[in-house]
């Protein structure tokens, strides 16, 4: 903003200039392992429901759309229906994380939950970078997918730092996204304060991995999910990096 004032202070005038910008200021990241045994199980018969795209594995045959690879058609297919049929391909074996943070109020404290952010910013930016599938889950509801690289993992940071506790008190820890979704596969890290919830999920993901950052010690098991407890973002990514091997 630009003052002019007349010798004299009898006239002023204000000027706006220049522009504004918005600056991110992105978690702490700490040096972190990545998943690379999560793979989604899907070598069966017939279509799969989930949608990951892009290599040569035979997901399912479809009538062509426009926009399609030419060099998809299903030659086979198209003489038999008397229509243009494409392969729609997947890649079942490609890395896939995904991250549940447990944003209810009250869950964490408040110093405990710029700590999970920390956390998850560490996890998902070491899985994006990787090149793999990873996507920000949040109890509030907020579901951010990404296909992984350094683009990915940018806007992963932009979105944890908008991230804040909300949700109504005593709420679910699993959001609809996750416990009514299609979807699945790949590995699920829950950075929470407890895993008492997450037992309708074991079949869906794997392996399902709770960062308890309310039990430095050795918290309650639960059959099919692996627990680690720890009182700061450091001490988690350490215990992580430790089973990871």
């Amino acid at each position: 903003m630009l003052h002019r004032v007349d010798p004299f202070g009898l006239a002023r005038n204000r000027l706006p200039t220049g522009a504004t910008a918005q600056l991110w200021v992105h978690p702490r990241q700490l040096p972190a392992r990545t998943l690379t045994g999560a793979y989604p199980r899907h070598h069966h018969d017939g279509p799969t429901a989930d949608a990951v795209r892009g290599s040569a594995d035979l997901r399912d045959v479809r009538e062509y759309v426009p926009g399609d690879e030419v060099r998809h058609l299903h030659w086979k297919a198209t003489a038999r229906t008397g229509r243009l049929m494409v392969r729609d391909l997947a890649d079942p074996q490609q890395p896939r994380l995904t991250l549940l943070l447990d944003t209810r109020p009250h869950a964490l404290s408040a110093d405990g939950f710029e700590e999970a952010v920390d956390l998850a910013a560490s996890l998902l930016a070491a899985s994006a970078r990787a090149g793999h599938h990873s996507r920000l889950v949040t109890s509030g509801g907020r579901d951010l997918r990404t296909p992984g690289g350094v683009r990915a993992a940018r806007l992963l940071l932009d979105e944890l730092c908008e991230l804040r506790q909300d949700g109504q008190r005593g709420g679910a820890l699993v959001p609809e996204p996750l416990s009514a979704g299609r979807t699945a596969g790949g590995g699920l890290v829950v950075v929470t304060a407890g895993a008492a919830q997450l037992a309708a999920l074991r079949h869906r993901f794997s392996p399902i991995v709770v960062l308890d950052l309310t039990a430095a010690g050795t918290p309650a098991a639960l059959p099919g999910v692996r627990i680690l407890g720890a009182d700061s973002a450091a001490q988690a990514v350490h215990r992580w990096n430790e089973v990871l091997g």
